[in-house]
């Protein structure tokens, strides 16, 4: 069974409201000895005017939030001040933490989601999992599952929006975020088809036609039906084959 959902469909949470204690997802904290590194590698572009408060680095002034660049963000992992295990991403200046370890569910299904796109794409994309894509305005999100044009030969870069051809999130936990501001910061860069596995409904989730910051286009996908992708429009895609074996 496929349902349509009325169009557009419009995230209407903000970022730090989909950081809920449920998501397993948090802005980063710091420590003060994290945050005197900062100061002392000359990380930060802001230095002098920045505060530690309860872990959040503060402008003195405004005391908003420091918003991370991309430059401070890839010296914050080429410092090993975040560390190889730590799984974060740059959304909107701020550094995101997944806290919890990733589950047996979400792993199994990352593995079939990225085997069954190698298969419908063939020689024609690369499928790539876990890694990070260079969005505008300094975004830098890590999709579960990306397919690219070409051969993952062709990007000596982190990618960019136009070298998508899907983006996949494998979701339970962090459902709202995926729905939400992933879909948000998606649409907002022109990523013309981004995929939601849901692993609570055991469903696919399809957006589809981004205009401005939302899709137009959803349409969810029970565990017996299939898709063919934008771009494999020839090849059918069973929502089967993107799940992990039900628990009894």
């Amino acid at each position: 069974m496929i349902t349509v959902l009325a169009a557009p469909y419009s995230p209407v949470s903000t970022l730090l409201e989909d950081l809920t204690p449920s998501s397993g997802l948090a802005v980063r904290r710091w420590t003060a000895d994290e945050f005197r590194h900062l100061s002392s590698f000359g990380i930060l572009s802001a230095e002098g005017s920045l505060e530690l408060v309860d872990g959040e680095i503060l402008d003195c002034g405004s005391l908003a939030p420091h918003q991370f660049s991309r430059d401070e963000y890839y010296n914050l992992g080429e410092q090993n001040i975040l560390g190889p295990e730590e799984r974060t991403e740059l959304i909107y200046g701020r550094i995101i933490s997944r806290m919890s370890p990733m589950s047996r569910q979400h792993s199994l299904a990352v593995v079939k989601t990225a085997d069954t796109l190698e298969a419908a794409f063939g020689n024609t994309a690369a499928v790539e999992d876990q890694m990070p894509i260079h969005l505008d305005n300094g975004l830098e999100p890590v999709p579960d599952v990306i397919v690219l044009r070409g051969s993952s030969q062709d990007y000596p870069e982190v990618p960019r929006p136009t070298d998508v051809l899907l983006l996949v999130e494998v979701s339970y936990s962090t459902l709202g975020y995926d729905r939400n501001t992933k879909a948000k910061i998606y649409a907002e860069n022109g990523i013309a088809e981004y995929w939601i596995v849901n692993l609570r409904s055991r469903a696919l989730e399809v957006y589809r036609q981004p205009e401005a910051d939302a899709y137009v286009s959803l349409r969810v996908y029970e565990e017996t039906a299939a898709v063919a992708p934008l771009a494999a429009p020839n090849m059918s895609v069973r929502v089967a084959d993107l799940l992990p074996i039900a628990r009894g």
